[in-house]
């Protein structure tokens, strides 16, 4: 963060019409991971304008999927999806198979969680099948990591189970770095719990608030700490339950993150 405020600093003092957008999405990006969303909508909405100003059209794709993401995050998915078919039709008319791979992604995304999983899984689909014939190395792992995503939202656990390992292989073959793993960890934390495998569970989520911390990524040491409350409680841990749940909740209405603090406010309870 403090890099990205120091290049919209110079780009701004320069005004350097190229390099502005640029680092007003990085900013973005690094508040929205750590989930200072309304600051990350700022960025992005100055992004979004300078990519048009120069018609960058690849810098309104990767910004408009920015925009989607924090959407998501306060629970307006109609919003989210409506960006990133937004970004779909800008890189089909750019003909940019792998941005195009990218936006069926997050549109399978953006349709799980409005239960519309048969068009999800369509999707989902549709983009393992473009990364696999054009040799997308790049999105092999948001592919496979979304099909889990769908899987586990139509209750087909193993199979959901089976896609996060395979992504965790293929992030840990490119290296991906602490926050891909992070989220990966407790995506497979996820299928261990729907599988009643909550010993398993407790140890991927305890490992990912690991990782998370280490690499100060805000939004996995919210999932994973609200995870570790919801397994606990599913085994009648209900005292080391009520700790994590707790914080759980301040952190999500500290950072005004609406997507699951309905869930987390029925688990306190």
């Amino acid at each position: 963060l403090e890099y990205a405020k120091q290049g919209v600093t110079i780009a701004d003092k320069t005004g350097d019409k190229n390099w502005q957008p640029k680092f007003y999405e990085m900013e973005g990006r690094m508040h929205a991971n750590l989930l200072h969303l309304d600051s990350a909508s700022l960025f992005f909405d100055k992004a979004m304008a300078g990519y048009l100003a120069i018609n960058d059209v690849n810098g309104q794709a990767t910004t408009a999927f920015k925009m989607a993401w924090v959407f998501k995050k306060k629970g307006e998915f109609e919003k989210a999806l409506e960006k990133d078919l937004f970004a779909l039709k800008l890189m089909e008319a750019a003909g940019n198979k792998q941005k195009i791979c990218d936006a069926l992604t997050r549109i399978s995304d953006d349709l799980t969680r409005q239960n519309r999983l048969k068009e999800a899984l369509d999707y989902a689909r549709k983009s393992i099948e473009m990364a696999e014939k054009n040799n997308l190395t790049s999105e092999l792992f948001s592919v496979n990591f979304n099909a889990g995503n769908v899987a586990i939202a139509a209750k087909e656990y193993q199979a959901s189970l089976d896609y996060y390992n395979k992504a965790l292989e293929i992030a840990k073959e490119q290296e991906m770095g602490l926050s891909s793993i992070a989220d990966i960890t407790i995506s497979r934390g996820n299928a261990l719990k729907r599988l009643g495998r909550y010993s398993e569970a407790l140890q991927e989520y305890q490992s990912a608030l690991s990782i998370a911390k280490k690499a100060n990524y805000g939004n996995a040491i919210s999932v994973a700490i609200a995870n570790l409350g919801e397994t606990n409680m599913l085994t009648g841990n209900y005292k080391e339950a009520l700790g994590y749940q707790l914080e759980t909740v301040r952190l999500q209405e500290k950072d005004n993150d609406l997507s699951n603090l309905t869930e987390n406010y029925l688990h306190v309870s």
